[in-house]
């Protein structure tokens, strides 16, 4: 059986020319690239590959910030190279755990959202990563997508099979 992976980041370039890698980290805890032993690497989880970490490291970047990460195996620019706008994953053993109130984005794509009182809302669609805040994109049949403030005024609970959205008059006008 298949471990479960979570993609963390996506390669974007190497650094420097002993084969470390400057990784964009898909996670709002970079910070994870710090405990982990392994990762894996390819263009999807079915095709990843595991390698090793010699060493990681998250400084600041233009875009927030990045990992720098030694793969045991990748020891010249060449290899490095070769590994870039391939996408990162761990598996879901290797990460910490989450809070009663955290949860993984991709995890709820595609779930319904309803309101607090149980009555169908739409589907999320999407989640659009901004720096205030992020947001759920609800799609509605026939209708404008909604976006939803992902914070706690708004968002009821997360669970397996559903998001219950706080509605306030107006926003599913």
């Amino acid at each position: 059986m298949a471990h479960q992976l979570r993609q963390i980041g996506r390669i974007v370039r190497p650094h420097g020319v002993r084969g470390e890698l400057k990784v964009a980290p898909e996670t709002d805890r970079p910070e994870i690239y710090l405990d982990l032993q392994a990762v894996l690497v390819g263009s999807d989880n079915e095709s990843a590959v595991s390698f090793d970490i010699l060493s990681a490291n998250v400084v600041p970047s233009r875009h927030g910030v990045t990992a720098i990460v030694q793969l045991k195996t990748v020891s010249s620019r060449n290899e490095a190279e070769a590994l870039v706008g391939r996408l990162v994953f761990a598996r879901d053993a290797d990460l910490p755990g989450l809070a009663d109130d955290e949860f993984y984005y991709n995890d709820v794509i595609g779930l319904p959202a309803v309101d607090q009182h149980g009555v169908l809302l739409g589907t999320i669609k999407d989640i659009l990563e901004a720096p205030a805040q992020d947001k759920l994109v609800i799609s509605r049949s026939g209708r404008a997508d909604v976006l939803v403030p992902l914070v706690p005024a708004f968002i009821g609970s997360v669970s397996g099979d559903q998001v219950v959205i706080h509605t306030i008059e107006g926003l599913f006008d």
